[in-house]
């Protein structure tokens, strides 16, 4: 996860952005 988050951060944060919006407040 972390490694992928390294190489494709992008991408990755705009995965985990749908996975973690409705952690949000």
């Amino acid at each position: 996860m972390y490694t992928r988050s390294v190489e494709d951060p992008v991408s990755f944060w705009a995965e985990q952005g749908k996975i973690l919006d409705w952690i949000e407040p």
